[in-house]
């Protein structure tokens, strides 16, 4: 956070078995290419919770100003069956 904004809102993405950071990301911004045409935006790797369901997840931080990807990151995670939080 700067001052009082936040500067990224964070989602917490299900991790499968095996998986890290870097793959959850990977899929999500290669389905965001591939799917969806976006060629600009990003993410960047938020701060981990643990929610106490025995789940991985990883937590992916769009930045505010690409607030479209937020939608696109729960539209594929939808897609995807892996819980968001």
């Amino acid at each position: 956070m700067f001052g009082d904004y936040p500067m990224a809102q964070t989602r917490h993405i299900e991790m499968r078995e095996g998986e890290r950071w870097a793959d959850v990301a990977d899929a999500f911004m290669g389905w965001c290419l591939q799917e969806k045409k976006v060629v600009r935006g990003g993410c960047h790797e938020g701060d981990a919770v643990a929610f106490g369901d025995g789940r991985r997840y990883a937590a992916v931080s769009i930045p505010d100003h690409s607030p479209d990807l937020v939608a696109l990151l729960h539209e594929w995670a939808v897609r995807e069956g892996r819980a968001i939080r």
